[in-house]
């Protein structure tokens, strides 16, 4: 019984620092719980990954596209920006980064999303598709 239970952590370990050295993806998004709000609002951390370290981005700009409503991320890369029900396009940038645009965001009035997104040096726009959630 100790061998077997041995040889599970092993496993385990082996197992736990091979799924590290995958590539981290460039957005992480959920939709969760609801609030206490008329609009849908998203919290969010901007950051960038410098040789497998995770650096806040401060000032990076977050727009609800079809609203021109904008907020800037504070200097842990920290942001929240509210929308009312609807289906929209938001932008993510900041000069010297790529763009990151998240379509299909789905703001329903009183629930919450978080977003986890990585910007990467360079020009050009990389498009993410989020995930058709209903209420």
């Amino acid at each position: 019984m100790r061998q077997l239970l041995f040889l599970f952590l092993v496993v385990s370990f082996l197992l736990g620092c091979g799924m590290s050295e995958k590539k981290k993806a460039d957005v992480q998004f959920e939709y969760q719980g609801y609030g206490d709000s008329t609009l849908s609002v998203m919290f969010g951390t901007v950051f960038e990954d410098s040789s497998g370290i995770e650096k806040p981005i401060h000032e990076a700009l977050v727009e609800i596209v079809e609203t021109k409503k904008t907020t800037t991320s504070d200097q842990n890369g920290n942001f929240s920006i509210g929308a009312e029900t609807g289906q929209y396009k938001v932008q993510v940038s900041k000069s010297g980064y790529q763009t990151i645009i998240l379509e299909n965001y789905q703001a329903i009035s009183d629930r919450v999303s978080t977003a986890k997104i990585k910007l990467t040096m360079g020009k050009g726009v990389k498009v993410v598709v989020l995930a058709d959630k209903k209420r």
